[in-house]
């Protein structure tokens, strides 16, 4: 239960939040248990100097900036040929991805990179097909995006903004969950 797993104090806080925010649902974040976690390290090609970045750009562009300068490119991370990937920032609705590798010897570093950041562009254009609320308007210069209606209720940020940290396996559900920052 939400009280075993969190602690009293920790389910009654959660419980008050939603209840002020009027849902009339109570929360109960999922049951997550990480084994593992893949990273990435880009090298800055502008100064050899600096400490690799922990990050890859989501958007096309910055992507494919990005994975020219990914260390340990070719090392396969995950040994399966076919994944199920989630995305859960920044949406309401989590995207469900299912992935396949272009080899039968499972994902290298540069592929899941790749994949993560084609199922972020997948996402967006079909977030953008369904929706009936703009995600900007003229008012919004200095805004991050607004909450759209669509599949997947993205807010906050566009895809320009995203940057992939990690993707980390979820044993309790066999699915590997995308880590983003902005």
């Amino acid at each position: 239960t939400l009280v075993n797993s969190l602690g009293l104090a920790a389910a009654l806080s959660i419980i008050l939040v939603v209840h002020r925010r009027g849902s009339g649902r109570i929360f109960v974040p999922p049951r997550r248990r990480i084994t593992r976690t893949i990273t990435f390290e880009v090298d800055n090609a502008k100064d050899e100097g600096d400490s690799p970045s922990p990050y890859v750009a989501l958007d096309e562009l910055g992507c494919a900036q990005d994975t020219v300068n990914l260390r340990n490119k070719d090392e396969i991370v995950i040994l399966e040929s076919k994944i199920t990937l989630v995305i859960d920032y920044p949406v309401r609705v989590e995207a469900i991805f299912s992935l396949h590798s272009n080899g039968n010897n499972g994902f290298s570093r540069l592929e899941l990179a790749n994949k993560v950041a084609e199922c972020h562009r997948t996402m967006y254009r079909e977030e953008h097909e369904s929706m009936t609320v703009p995600a900007h308007t003229a008012q919004d210069v200095l805004q991050n995006r607004r909450k759209t209606n669509g599949k997947y209720g993205i807010w906050g940020h566009d895809i320009e903004d995203l940057l992939l940290r990690g993707v980390s396996f979820d044993e309790l559900n066999g699915v590997w969950l995308v880590e983003c920052d902005s």
